[in-house]
């Protein structure tokens, strides 16, 4: 018995969401009064018993594709640019309407992912409403040109969440409609706003919240809620570029006298250049009897059997380690913008060591490193170090060969499980979430003696081209 009465109050307490085309030409420039009206009539004409508090506003989903692009600090004043992640975008947009489809919805998902991408739409959220509830509401509503139709909202999305947490004011308790007041001066016209037929009853905002229906509350992460959340963190993962932007931010307000300061990030994820000089690493970080690097190339030669010979190992794992390292310590000085990082990275004999690194960048150019140092203090970021992408110095032939073609293949099946596509959209079809078609090969030098060679010893697929191989992958 207690099992199917939690049901039953569970089935009264799901939230839906009701979606009109903003831009459609019966609306005017004022929509909101419009729409939500027809909404409220709605619920005033049911019979069904009807207790919830109203949500309304555009469907804000362009908002979370910005992030930080540009800053700059002149006379006191500090600016930043906020531009469009379109790849963003596009995917919190097909992961939208493809997770509506998971539950119930009266929209066209097709039709709605093309609206939702070029027009505004304004959304009108019930959080406490049972389905017999919304299905009424819908059927009344489906007259009016600009409606557009209804899903249910789940609330363990994330994405879900975010977006339908919506601008609250108001609630219907049965047969009464409430508005918080809180506008002085505008209180009337606040509650003609929603269009409600009966007279409103003004509330202060503490009883508003205290006899107002249960909001929008998330629950724990649902089975569909958890792909949002993966494609949504893959999609949006900033760039050291982009962490940097931010830390800028912070760094100019709280040094709001630096002038003659500017910074362009861009929006790319992963492979960016990090400059690790063969000087700097072999002749300043590996050389054991430099004066001032000789206790650093101690460390990586005892400690993770980084020999001089091998720097090129060294300068890749610290440059592939930074992509995914936290920005501190930021300075500006007549060389350009210097800051810290952290980063994680391993030894040719696989022991693991977290590293602080400096690096200096200027202006249109990509950081370039300063210095770099164990560190042996505790870290609460999570760090990982990097795949080990270079052959060690004294492999030669065959053996040589062989690891290169091994560490490339490990190198793409961790790029091919780590990324997140950028859905493909085809009019009149629905997203495809693997991304274009596309294709991608290594191109061989050495045609006739070499790599080439082991590749055709070893059955693996090439294609000739002139004096250059390039090896198949699919």
């Amino acid at each position: 018995m207690k099992e199917y009465l939690d049901f039953m109050n569970k089935s009264k307490n799901q939230a839906y969401a009701f979606f009109f085309d903003a831009d459609h030409s019966e609306l005017g420039y004022v929509y909101g009064t419009k729409c939500t009206s027809k909404i409220i009539s709605a619920i005033e004409l049911s019979k069904l018993p009807i207790e919830t508090q109203i949500l309304r506003g555009d469907l804000p989903i362009h908002s979370m594709a910005y992030q930080v692009t540009a800053v700059s600090s002149s006379e006191n004043m500090t600016s930043q640019t906020m531009s469009a992640n379109m790849e963003l975008y596009k995917t919190l947009i097909c992961d939208l309407v493809d997770s509506f489809e998971s539950g119930w919805y009266t929209i066209d998902p097709i039709k709605f992912l093309f609206t939702l991408s070029q027009r505004n739409i304004w959304t009108i959220v019930l959080p406490s409403i049972s389905i017999e509830v919304a299905k009424e509401i819908d059927k009344r509503t489906k007259a009016f040109n600009p409606y557009i139709g209804s899903v249910k909202i789940d609330k363990g999305n994330p994405l879900h969440m975010q977006l339908f947490s919506l601008v609250d004011g108001a609630y219907i308790d049965n047969s009464n409609f409430y508005c918080r007041n809180k506008y002085t001066g505008d209180d009337e016209f606040v509650a003609e706003s929603y269009g409600s037929s009966t007279k409103p009853i003004l509330l202060d905002p503490y009883d508003f919240n205290n006899n107002a229906p249960q909001s929008l509350i998330s629950l724990d992460l649902s089975k569909r809620g958890s792909l949002s959340l993966s494609r949504i963190e893959g999609k949006s993962k900033l760039s050291h570029s982009q962490k940097l932007a931010y830390s800028l931010v912070d760094f100019l307000q709280e040094n709001p006298s630096i002038n003659k300061l500017s910074y362009e990030s861009k929006f790319n994820t992963t492979n960016q250049t990090f400059i690790c000089e063969e000087n700097k690493i072999k002749n300043y970080l590996l050389d054991i009897n430099h004066s001032k690097g000789g206790p650093k190339a101690k460390f990586f030669i005892e400690v993770l059997g980084i020999e001089k010979d091998d720097w090129r190992y060294l300068a890749n794992q610290i440059s592939s380690a930074m992509n995914d390292a936290f920005v501190f310590e930021i300075k500006n000085n007549q060389h350009g913008i210097k800051h810290s990082s952290f980063i994680k990275i391993k030894g040719r004999n696989n022991r693991e060591a977290v590293i602080q690194t400096v690096w200096i960048i200027t202006e249109g150019e990509s950081p370039r490193l300063v210095t770099a140092y164990p560190y042996d203090k505790q870290r609460e970021e999570e760090l990982y170090a990097p795949l080990q992408n270079i052959v060690p110095a004294h492999l030669t032939n065959n053996g040589k060969w062989e690891r290169i073609y091994q560490l490339a293949h490990e190198a793409g099946e961790k790029a091919s499980h780590s990324c997140t596509s950028t859905p493909m959209i085809l009019n009149g079809y629905p997203p495809i979430f693997e991304g274009a078609c596309g294709f991608a090969w290594v191109t061989v030098f050495d045609a006739r003696t070499g790599m080439a060679r082991w590749l055709k010893e070893n059955n693996i697929p090439i294609l000739k081209q002139n004096k250059t191989y390039s090896i198949i992958r699919t």
